[in-house]
């Protein structure tokens, strides 16, 4: 375990307590840019046709993930 982990929780525990141990997400508090639900929707019914990532963006017209593999 790092330092710098070790750090981050006495701070958590200083300032929360016990309550402050406990798991948090580690999605980001704010969403700058959505997926808009239509597009969500036509990504699920790409994928289960079974296509790729980088199929699924082009037929969407969204940027592929950098793993995205054809």
């Amino acid at each position: 375990m790092s330092a710098k982990i070790v750090a981050r929780w006495v701070e958590r525990f200083k300032a929360d307590g016990r309550a402050g141990m406990a798991d948090r997400s580690s999605r980001p508090r704010k969403l700058y840019r959505p997926t808009e639900a239509a597009t969500v929707e036509r990504i699920v019914a790409l994928r289960r046709q079974r296509l790729t990532g980088k199929h699924i963006a082009v037929a969407v017209g969204v940027s592929p993930a950098p793993s995205a593999g054809c």
